[in-house]
């Protein structure tokens, strides 16, 4: 595919100055999606309730000549228990949404609230193994007053030195792995969201059949065809973390670099 690549100076391209009002606009949609379902679920069931109003109950089917009546009454039931999977599925997506605290990079505060939860990630790191060296000493009477100094009352000391099934006391060498582990996923995360927020963000480019555009207002990577993509190329999309939005008509993802080079190599660009 022929390429025209170019790039912009604007700095920064992390965030969505609106990051808010557009979380609070999709838990809306979707509460939208719920209720539009669910008045379906209903109007679909009161119309197979008519379809055999009138019919008494056991009457024989004679000649089959309520089986048009009794088909109607099926096919109403089925679009009715189809449309109510539907909204306790859209209940669950607004229900996720609104429960979800997951920092997102969409978020304008999310390297403000990355440093933060850093900062509680190390402070507990510190806090676990100042405890289980307190646990360590010989002097337990001493061991109980460092830990008493660090915080702990006498009912979590004595649940700290309550042996598990395996006989460790203290904080168990896993949970200070994972917690570890966590602060240094998060660092990663801060350097990389650093490094956006100061660099110059690219501005896309235009191929052989389409564009994609680098829509840092939107913290998104678009590509738009000028035409339905074949299924090899919808197939690479998706396992790449695109998707088909029917409100912007572009495949997208969230705007990163992993995103950028996968854009290219979909795109089989140099």
């Amino acid at each position: 595919m022929e390429t025209t690549i170019t790039t912009t100076t604007k700095p920064g391209w992390t965030g969505k100055a609106d990051y808010a009002e557009r979380r609070e606009a999709r838990i809306e949609r979707l509460q939208e999606s719920a209720e539009r379902h669910e008045a379906a679920a209903s109007a679909a069931y009161n119309r197979a309730r008519a379809s055999v109003e009138g019919i008494p109950f056991g009457q024989p089917n004679i000649g089959g000549c309520l089986t048009p009546a009794y088909n109607r009454h099926d096919a109403a039931m089925r679009t009715s228990i189809r449309e109510s999977d539907k909204a306790d599925h859209a209940r669950d997506r607004v229900k996720a949404a609104e429960n979800n605290h997951a920092i997102s990079s969409d978020d304008p505060e999310a390297l403000t609230k990355l440093r933060e939860k850093l900062a509680k990630l190390e402070k507990l790191q510190e806090r676990m193994k100042a405890a289980n060296a307190a646990l360590r000493m010989k002097d337990t009477a001493k061991g109980d007053a460092a830990l008493i100094e660090q915080g702990y009352t006498p009912l979590q000391i004595e649940k700290l030195r309550t042996p598990d099934w395996i006989g460790r006391i203290g904080f168990p060498a896993y949970a200070l792995t994972n917690n570890s582990a966590t602060i240094r996923s998060v660092k990663e995360r801060i350097a990389k969201l650093e490094a956006m927020a100061s660099g110059p963000a690219p501005e896309g480019w235009t191929f052989d059949g389409g564009e994609v555009i680098c829509n840092v207002e939107e913290n998104r990577l678009q590509i738009r065809f000028d035409e339905i993509p074949d299924e090899t190329i919808r197939t690479a999309l998706k396992s790449n973390g695109f998707r088909w939005s029917r409100w912007n008509g572009v495949w997208q993802r969230q705007l990163t670099r992993n995103a950028i080079s996968a854009a290219k190599y979909i795109l089989k660009v140099a």
